[in-house]
């Protein structure tokens, strides 16, 4: 049985479908908001939350992000597959 993944692991697992292998390429937070409906603020949160807990790491002036290794490690454990 599959539980609803929480709104931070969405957000995680958005991530990395839209970095697909090149994990170390930095993405627009604001653009996985947007692709998640989320606005600014909830979007800040979120990565906010991801950055202090290792699963994200803010890149240049804040506004992009990458995955860490802890982060696609969380992402195969939910079961989704980095393409």
């Amino acid at each position: 049985m599959k539980t609803k993944l929480t709104k931070d692991e969405l957000y995680l697992c958005t991530v990395c479908k839209n970095v697909k292998k090149d994990t170390r390429r930095p993405i627009n937070r604001y653009t996985i908001g947007q692709l998640l409906s989320q606005n600014n603020k909830s979007v800040d949160n979120t990565v906010q939350i991801l950055v202090k807990t290792n699963f994200l790491k803010r890149v240049g002036d804040g506004n992009d992000i990458t995955i860490t290794q802890q982060g696609i490690s969380l992402v195969e454990a939910l079961g989704f597959k980095i393409d």
